[in-house]
């Protein structure tokens, strides 16, 4: 009986010895479950911030484009209404825009050209005009001086292409 009874004891610290090394294991699987469940927790936390930033970077994104959008629609309104005018009118489309801005640009050219050309006829007239004048006053300020010296033409003996070579 006292060995039975020993035998029990043995057997009962053997399980107590037991059954605290399956504890501490236990304990062990529990606290590294516990660390990798909070270094889970951390990283879906972080993702979860950062989609956070995302997401709220791609509304502020958005709100940019819907605003450049528009800018842009009323810039093309604007400039269509000023490319506009009674007998051409101008749709807010950039080919429309940009076909107008082509069809002004080579009417000035035009414009240019002739004014050029205008001014070219202008300043040659112009030109000729006071040589002309030059030479009328010339002619009438000599022959008048002539005229009064009595020395003009036959009256001297020489011809008026001979007093007009002198001068």
């Amino acid at each position: 009986m006292l060995h039975n009874l020993l035998q029990e004891r043995d057997s009962a610290v053997a399980k107590e010895s037991e059954l605290r090394r399956e504890l501490e294991l236990l304990k062990e699987r529990l606290e590294s479950s516990q660390r990798a469940w909070q270094s889970t927790r951390r990283e879906l936390e972080e993702r979860e911030s950062r989609f956070l930033s995302i997401e709220s970077k791609a509304k502020e994104t958005e709100l940019f484009v819907r605003n450049s959008e528009l800018q842009l629609r009323s810039f093309k309104e604007q400039l269509a209404g000023l490319l506009s005018d009674q007998t051409y009118v101008v749709e807010p489309y950039e080919d429309q825009i940009r076909e107008r801005v082509r069809t002004l640009m080579t009417d000035y050219r035009d414009r240019l050209a002739v004014s050029e050309d205008s001014f070219f006829v202008f300043f040659v007239g112009a030109t000729w005009m006071a040589h002309s004048l030059q030479i009328s006053l010339f002619q009438l300020k000599h022959s008048s001086f002539f005229a009064a010296r009595g020395t003009l033409g036959k009256q001297s003996g020489r011809s008026n292409r001979a007093v007009r070579s002198e001068f």
